[in-house]
């Protein structure tokens, strides 16, 4: 065997690798009956028209079925009712009987789902399932809304209408409450006015005070007596102290006169008659000196004593008397405190009477706005959203039947080709 036929007897046959395995390295030939993703585009471009023919005629289709009357035809109406939540005060303000939150929560929860059961156990009913309520809420109102056909509308009212009556009840007890708590508060109130307007409430304190008053006027009055005879004795004391005084000088002179003589007296002493006349001299002149010591006496310690002791009483009445108007301008604004704050207490009162009967003018119950009715005309919402969901599912139909024709076609072109490639058309 030749190197030529030994290489390509190799290349036939594959190489043999260093683990002893043969490697074909021959080119391996591509099926035709493989599709790629790219032949399905081309595929669907090449189709287009095909495609969107379908599409439109499928589109078309359901506008003719949307439009073209169907049997029992049943129009589809809205039946709804208004209600407006009540009011409360709420400070300088007014708020709603129950929040809005709460109102959504008892329809929803509790009276929708109530009305419902108790309409489907009704027997009248002929077997219909009651109808689903939906519950918007705006500020104040609460509109609850139901969708049916026209002789179905028994149902439906029936329905709004227990709806409505459960909501109602509920607040018109709420409110009942409330009403009864504001007419205690108001009650005690007025009783309190009436006990502030009772003039026997101040007059036990006003006559209290008024007796301080006259009581301090009283011993002010014999503070001034009292005053007045000090004064008068230390007008005496000034009498005695002047007479006193008046007494000391003609001591003096008496005295000095008295000196002079018995100098006179002791320079005749010699003769026995001037001697008896100067042991008079001196027996009176002995009897003036004492009583000057006297007079003296009084006038600097007696008559000075008397006149401090009165002086310090006439300074313990000044004291009294300052204490005793200082009491009485006291109990004066005592007095007109209690006048003044029965009467502010009083308009006080009054006031809060006129507030609580303010809140209580302002309660407003939850009351039905708009009963339950029909709507005039049928719910247009209803026809626009069943014509979009038509051409939507006719557009998805007519897409999906599109795509299918198209590979139908091209299946069906591919098959023509082969056969007439093949001779199997010629016949």
């Amino acid at each position: 065997m030749t190197l030529d036929n030994q290489e390509s007897r190799q290349t036939r046959e594959g190489v043999e690798t260093s683990t002893g395995k043969l490697v074909s390295t021959e080119p391996q030939p591509v099926s035709e009956d493989e599709v790629t993703l790219v032949d399905l585009w081309i595929v669907l471009i090449k189709r287009k028209v095909l495609i969107g023919a379908v599409v439109v005629a499928s589109l078309l289709s359901g506008i003719v079925f949307f439009v073209l009357p169907r049997p029992n035809p049943q129009q589809q109406y809205e039946f709804s009712t208004i209600i407006e939540i009540g009011q409360k005060p709420d400070g300088d303000t007014a708020a709603l009987v129950d929040s809005s939150e709460t109102v959504l929560a008892k329809l929803q929860n509790a009276y929708i789902p109530l009305a419902r059961k108790e309409l489907n156990n009704r027997e009248e009913t002929e077997r219909l399932s009651a109808p689903a309520v939906q519950v918007h809420m705006l500020g104040r109102t609460v509109v609850l809304k139901t969708v049916g056909s026209s002789p179905d509308s028994g149902p439906h009212l029936e329905l709004l209408e227990s709806v409505s009556q459960h909501l109602l009840t509920d607040h018109r007890l709420l409110v009942e409450w409330y009403l009864t708590r504001e007419n205690i508060e108001l009650e005690r109130a007025r009783l309190r006015l009436e006990d502030l307007k009772n003039p026997k409430i101040f007059e036990v304190a006003e006559k209290d005070l008024e007796n301080q008053i006259s009581r301090a006027s009283s011993e002010l009055e014999e503070l001034g007596d009292r005053e007045s005879l000090i004064n008068a004795k230390i007008e005496r004391i000034g009498d005695q102290e002047r007479l006193v005084r008046a007494q000391i000088a003609e001591l003096e002179k008496t005295i000095t006169q008295g000196v002079e003589n018995r100098v006179q007296a002791v320079s005749q002493s010699n003769n026995p008659s001037k001697a008896m006349t100067l042991f008079l001299i001196d027996s009176d002149l002995q009897r003036s000196q004492t009583r000057f010591a006297l007079l003296q006496e009084r006038l600097e310690i007696n008559l000075r004593t008397q006149e401090d002791e009165l002086s310090k009483s006439l300074e313990d009445i000044f004291r009294e008397q300052r204490q005793g108007q200082m009491s009485i301008e006291q109990f004066k604004r005592q007095l007109e405190k209690i006048r003044f704050d029965g009467a502010r207490g009083q308009a006080d009162q009054e006031q809060v009477v006129n507030d609580l009967e303010a809140r209580l003018r302002g309660f407003r119950e939850t009351r039905v706005v708009l009963p339950p009715m029909q709507s005039l005309a049928p719910a247009v919402a209803v026809a626009t959203i069943t014509l979009v969901a038509t051409l939507s599912i006719a557009g998805f139909l007519g897409i999906a039947l599109g795509i299918f024709a198209a590979f139908g076609a091209e299946f069906i072109a591919n098959a023509r080709k082969k056969m007439s490639e093949n001779g199997l058309g010629q016949n």
